[in-house]
């Protein structure tokens, strides 16, 4: 299949939105792990707590599912492997979302 000059003219749009509703998205979830996380913790180890789950969550969220996709590409090729990769993504929106709906909430209780 070859490829033209309009190809680029019709991702400009999806492009230009992914520049303007990104950051946004991304200011809001990095301004509230850090608060959510901490909280979670007495405070006298509310430091080294906060900074193990945050490099554990890296590893799983930032390190693996690349790993994965590039996987799934390899086994699946180019033309289906969007749809797995979408599932794998799913899969772990579902676990986090289950994650922090299961984690206690901690007001009125004293983590001192």
């Amino acid at each position: 299949m070859e490829r033209g000059p309009e190809d680029g003219v019709r991702t400009r749009p999806v492009n230009a939105a992914s520049l303007v509703l990104y950051p946004p998205g991304m200011a809001i979830y990095y301004g509230a792990i850090p608060a959510f996380y901490t909280e979670n913790f007495p405070t006298r180890y509310r430091a080294s707590g906060a900074s193990a789950a945050y490099q554990i969550s890296q590893v799983y969220g930032g390190d693996l599912i690349p790993i994965m996709a590039g996987l799934i590409l390899k086994s699946v090729g180019i033309k289906h492997a969007f749809i797995y990769i979408g599932l794998l993504v799913m899969v772990y929106a579902l676990a986090a979302i289950w994650a922090i709906l299961a984690t206690p909430d901690t007001k009125g209780i004293d983590i001192a």
